[in-house]
């Protein structure tokens, strides 16, 4: 199979060290494939069990940075390498017969399906081999609500490929959403990575090629 390669501008640190933690993340894919196919190859599976980074992947950086155009990539390579993934989005409908492998869904949209009567969507999304929590925090929810849920979804998630993208930093998400929430994605190895490069757009003009 083919080595993944984000396509990104480099010029900034923090933009190479989230492509590099990318890339990390679709080794794990790799490793873990096995384990949601119906011929688990035994040797990939231990490689799996003995994996040194966590299984959740976090990118936080200002509008532009690149943390959603990264995680796209990833998500498009998790398709790519287990067979069994065919959905894109969350089907507006939870009830449905043929469940998705790989799932990418926005968080004000997460809570307000949740809010709707999806209350058990946090255990729903449980099952799925890979997720990606795209805008943490952007639903700016004061009452609790959605603290408790997204807490109740990274429960569902532990142990499970997970990505999530944030405007936020580790503190603010503590300060804004809930601190458990942040001490489940920096622990066990879990990655948080702080993307400081500035919008894309603007980015050009120090030589940047490529873009979403």
């Amino acid at each position: 199979m083919q080595k993944f390669e984000p396509k990104i501008d480099q010029y900034e640190p923090s933009l190479k060290e989230a492509t590099a933690a990318c890339v990390q993340f679709a080794e794990l894919l790799d490793h873990k494939r096995p384990l949601a196919s119906r011929n688990a190859n035994p040797f990939s599976v231990a490689l799996a069990e003995t994996a040194t980074i966590g299984p959740w992947l976090t990118l936080s950086g200002k509008n532009g940075c690149g943390k959603t155009m990264l995680a796209k990539q990833t998500f498009a390579y998790g398709q790519s390498v287990d067979p069994f993934s065919h959905s894109l989005w969350l089907a507006t409908d939870s009830n449905t017969t043929r469940r998705p492998k790989a799932v990418w869904l926005d968080e004000v949209n997460f809570i307000k399906r949740c809010k709707d009567g999806e209350y058990d969507l946090p255990e729903y999304l449980a099952e799925d081999w890979l997720v990606v929590v795209d805008d943490l925090g952007a639903s700016r929810d004061k009452t609790g609500f959605a603290g408790d849920m997204l807490f109740r979804l990274c429960n569902s998630r532990i142990g499970k490929l997970t990505i999530f993208t944030t405007n936020f930093n580790a503190k603010q998400i503590a300060e804004q959403i809930d601190p458990r929430i942040t001490s489940r994605l920096i622990r066990d190895g879990n990655r948080f990575i702080n993307i400081t490069a500035g919008d894309y757009a603007i980015r050009q003009l120090h030589g940047g090629t490529h873009h979403e």
